[in-house]
This record gives C-alpha cells, sequence and structure tokens, in this order.
C-alpha cells in the first residue's frame, strides 16, 4: 500500500515537472481561461496550503486561510522549486501521532478549531493538490503546447481507478 506521505510527494513532482518546463515570464502570465490568474498563483496556493499544514505541526493548529501569500512562489520558479523539495523533505520526517486542530472561519467573527490529524490533513492536500493540477493543465493545454505533462495530471486517484476498470484512459 502506498502511502499518503508518497502520495503527496507524487503530486509534489508532478507540479516541480511542470514548473521544469515553464520559464519565469510563462508562470506569471496571466491567462485568460484562468480568469487573467497565473500558473505561479495557483502554484503559490498549493504550496502554501503544503507550508501551512507543516507549520501546524509544530504548533498545533493547521490555518490554511492565515498563509503568507508569498509572492515569489508565483513569480519565481527556482525559488518554488527549492519550496517544494523541502516540502517533499520535510513531510518524510512528520508524526501521525501529532494531535491537531483544524482552524477554520466561514464568517469574519466565528473562527471554529475542529479535531483533525496529520493523515486526514495528508488525504486533504492530496485532492486539493489534484483539483489545482486538473485546473494547470486547462492552462497548459490552452496557452502551453509545449508542455508535455503525463496523462494522469490532474486528475484524480478514484477517476483514474474507474477508468482502468473500465478499460478507458484518464485523458
Amino acid at each position: 500500500m502506498i502511502s499518503l506521505i508518497n502520495v503527496n510527494t507524487i503530486a509534489i513532482d508532478q507540479l516541480c515537472h511542470l514548473l521544469g518546463q515553464l520559464n519565469n515570464a510563462n508562470y506569471s502570465q496571466p491567462l485568460n481561461v484562468l480568469h487573467n490568474n497565473t500558473i505561479g498563483k495557483h502554484v503559490r496556493h498549493v504550496t502554501e496550503f503544503y507550508q501551512t499544514f507543516l507549520q501546524g505541526l509544530a504548533t498545533g493548529i493547521v490555518d490554511y486561510d492565515n498563509r503568507q501569500r508569498n509572492i515569489r512562489l508565483e513569480t519565481e520558479i527556482a525559488f518554488t522549486i527549492e519550496q517544494l523539495t523541502q516540502i517533499k523533505t520535510t513531510l518524510q520526517h512528520i508524526a501521525y501521532n501529532t494531535p491537531l486542530q483544524l482552524s477554520v472561519a466561514y464568517t469574519q467573527d466565528a473562527t471554529q478549531q475542529i479535531p483533525t490529524s496529520p493523515a486526514r490533513e495528508l488525504v486533504y492536500l492530496i485532492e486539493h493538490t489534484i483539483h489545482h493540477l486538473a485546473i494547470l493543465r486547462i492552462a497548459v493545454d490552452a496557452h502551453f503546447l509545449f508542455v508535455n505533462l503525463p496523462n494522469n495530471f490532474g486528475i484524480a486517484y478514484s477517476t483514474v481507478k474507474h477508468q482502468q476498470t473500465k478499460g478507458t484512459t484518464a485523458n
């Protein structure tokens, strides 16, 4: 059985594979298919979710709304790959038994703390990352035809599994 850490690492590797085929201008170019957002903004968002999770392991509280929003992550590919590589390394050493609370605020004056676990947050991060990979695939297919993505890039594991049982492909 593949571990949650390994699945997250695979998703991060797919992200790095994409970044390795772009330059900073491509990365930070506003794209109409993304409502004038950039590939970099989506990658920053994903990267900061992982960073927030790892910070939460140290504090006991994961608060995805309270991210740094570091502009370098959305404009500098080399810096972003460095951060993603550091995340992958750190993930290899997390303790699954760390007590965690998830901080959520769906209104401005009401923050709640929900019990969670590192394993549950790793599952969330997989699904969140794949969701953004799917969005990035749309952008790449529309604007950067020179980029070569794996067939399953941005496709949920459950969809891949379902398509394999039906004898269809993930495309």
